[in-house]
């Protein structure tokens, strides 16, 4: 899950310049920005709840 998100974020900022200002602050930026924030709470919510349980290992 990790990776994929580090994938999609990765393109979108620096392949397609999103995450970099030229002249002044865009519109694009302000959604990659708030996309970024939004999907990295979203990512360690999603691992907090994946790894909050133990496993159990003596599951027969």
């Amino acid at each position: 899950m990790f990776l994929l998100w580090m994938a999609v974020n990765s393109c979108a900022g620096i392949m397609y310049g999103a995450a970099y200002w030229e002249s002044s602050f865009t519109s694009t930026n302000l959604i990659f920005y708030t996309w970024l924030l939004l999907s990295t709470g979203l990512l360690f919510w999603y691992l907090y709840n994946k790894w909050k349980d133990p496993i159990d290992y003596n599951e027969e």
